[in-house]
């Protein structure tokens, strides 16, 4: 056999005992299933619908159950046939996806101050309607400026010292009528 020559083996499973389920061929030792070995016997009944390469023979399973078997090794090359079975369609083969043009972008400075090469957006801020340049990605968290998100983090802030404090009060307050 020559270098570049593949030896195909058609899979001799007569007499072989399944091991839970598995067949194991006597020539190659491959292990196969199901469908496939009862192919091999002959019996075609649990293929699915489609076109099948089984141990050199092509089989085509129609609809309506009827099996044709085709042993000519021309028909076999002639017939492609990919893995699960069904036979590639040569419109849909055409149907490429058009491709994207890559849109070139120019360095744009953002409103923070930062320079970015990439899809932008403009937004205009929910308190005082100034328009501001952010990334496109940060488009679902921005709403304001940043003098206004600024003012609003330092309220927040101050809030959240201000309910902290009258806790504290009231804690205190709670514990001098304790000692009381």
């Amino acid at each position: 056999m020559g270098e570049n020559e593949v030896k195909v083996c058609i899979h001799n499973v007569e007499g072989v005992e399944p091991v839970k389920g598995w067949y194991e061929c006597k020539e190659c030792g491959k292990k196969l299933r199901g469908a496939e070995v009862k192919a091999i016997k002959g019996d075609y009944s649990d293929l699915a619908t489609g076109i099948h390469n089984v141990n050199g023979k092509v089989i085509n399973k129609k609809e309506d159950g009827s099996v044709t078997v085709v042993s000519d090794q021309n028909v076999l090359e002639e017939t492609k046939v990919i893995a699960d079975g069904e036979t590639p369609d040569p419109a849909e083969k055409e149907k490429k996806k058009p491709k994207k043009e890559k849109v070139e972008y120019e360095p744009v400075q953002l409103s923070s101050g930062a320079t970015v090469v990439g899809p932008t957006v403009v937004i205009q801020c929910v308190d005082c309607g100034k328009d501001r340049t952010i990334k496109i990605q940060d488009k679902f968290q921005v709403t304001r400026c940043m003098d206004c998100q600024k003012k609003h983090r330092n309220k927040a802030r101050y809030e959240k010292r201000k309910a902290k404090m009258k806790e504290k009060k009231l804690e205190n307050a709670v514990q001098a009528a304790e000692q009381e």
